[in-house]
């Protein structure tokens, strides 16, 4: 008992004391600890394609392709399966690969979590600091190579408009089921809205919600609530028709 009361007692001298332990995070960016290793960064420019790197990791996340003059052709990198035990950076000779302090790395699927040579080479530093600028002030070869990863490709320029347009229709089908006054027509409505949302669950590699929305949602209540409107509507009397 003594000791909840501690307990409570310390929340609420913390609570009440005006110091803040968060961080508004992304507008502030948070500080990580100097040993703190994030995503990789690579230089072709200093890299002398050793595969030392390769042949130490213990998890095979590094993938070297040599051609046939072992000059290097690829250098892939797996970062969500890297166990980032920072072997490679330590067996580097010249200091070709190392590991940022940088942790904002996001992707859609897994396959987007290996990296090649060019996507490695630009990773940004975080905050813009070189954690071997004190070790080698001569860093010529990454001068220029801390600027962002590009996101914008193809593809997700394809998914975005695939995204805004069937949001569109399921907002379209939402307002639509509020505002129509035939309740058959709100039913169908409410069957491309649910339709619409089976589809973004898809977009997102979410395959069993969206098996879900399409059996319960849509097969099962959807189909209830026709049946429902169908058997409890009822005509109007012959003297309204032709009146």
């Amino acid at each position: 008992m003594i000791g909840i009361l501690k307990g409570m007692a310390t929340t609420m001298k913390h609570a009440l004391d005006g110091n803040t332990f968060t961080v508004e995070y992304p507008e502030v960016a948070p500080e990580v600890s100097p040993r703190f290793r994030g995503v990789h960064k690579f230089s072709q420019e200093r890299c002398i394609w050793c595969r030392q790197c390769e042949n130490v990791c213990p998890n095979d996340t590094i993938q070297i392709v040599m051609d046939d003059q072992r000059n290097g052709e690829e250098y892939n990198l797996h970062v969500g399966q890297c166990i980032y035990c920072r072997l490679c950076e330590e067996v580097c000779p010249v200091d070709a690969i190392i590991l940022t302090q940088n942790f904002e790395f996001t992707a859609d699927t897994k396959d987007e979590f290996a990296y090649n040579k060019e996507q490695l080479k630009n990773v940004p530093w975080y905050k813009g600091s070189d954690p071997l600028e004190a070790r080698n002030p001569d860093r010529a070869a990454w001068v220029g190579e801390g600027r962002a990863r590009s996101t914008t490709s193809n593809t997700m320029v394809t998914e975005t408009i695939t995204f805004a347009l069937f949001a569109a229709v399921t907002v379209a089908c939402a307002l639509g089921v509020v505002l129509v006054k035939d309740p058959w027509h709100s039913a169908l409505l409410l069957g491309g809205a649910l339709t619409s949302l089976a589809v973004h669950y898809v977009m997102l590699q979410a395959t069993f919600p969206a098996t879900m929305q399409i059996l319960v949602y849509i097969g099962g209540v959807l189909v209830l609530i026709t049946f429902a409107v169908m058997l409890t509507r009822t005509e109007k009397p012959k003297s309204e028709v032709y009146s």
